[in-house]
């Protein structure tokens, strides 16, 4: 019988080890604690959960990969990389973290979305007065709210 307890003790022991050992989580995993996270990161709350984000300045539109730098939802002083959904461009979305890299959750006419409007979508970010990352027809609309730090991509007409 004592064998059995030293056996399951040792298999519990080890568990705790390796689980301490585990590797850092990557920028758009999930999380509890930013303890968990690595590469700068840190676990951000989201309206849809925690994740791993890098932190980014809110004077900055995009972050190095090609992210979104969005606001907290936790803190509203605070910015983060986005690092990207599945909604793609022009699909329906609730949150911003849902949709794509690149991609901002916004109203189908203008704006931030409204959790309790389905009318939004998920649409390419750009700072307003640059046309990029607009396609050709299309101009760099400022956000409701942020003055001329962030826009969406929209064909004027």
């Amino acid at each position: 019988m004592k064998r059995g307890r030293t056996l399951v003790g040792c298999v519990l022991a080890l568990s705790f080890v390796q689980a301490g050992c585990s590797d850092p989580r990557k920028p758009g995993d999930a999380c509890f604690e930013s303890s968990e996270c690595g590469g700068g990161t840190d676990c951000v709350q989201t309206t849809i959960g925690r994740f791993c984000f890098l932190p980014c300045e809110a004077t900055d539109v995009f972050c190095e990969e090609g992210e979104v730098c969005i606001q907290s939802d936790e803190d509203p002083s605070l910015y983060y990389c986005n690092t990207g959904g599945d909604i793609e461009k022009g699909d329906d979305c609730e949150v911003t973290v849902e949709c794509e890299l690149g991609t901002l959750c916004v109203f189908n006419d203008q704006g931030t979305p409204d959790p309790d409007d389905d009318d939004t979508e998920c649409e390419v970010a750009c700072k307003p007065g640059t046309a990029m990352p607009c396609d050709d027809d299309d101009v760099c609309i400022p956000l409701d709210g942020f003055e001329e730090d962030r826009g969406f991509c929209r064909d004027p007409n």
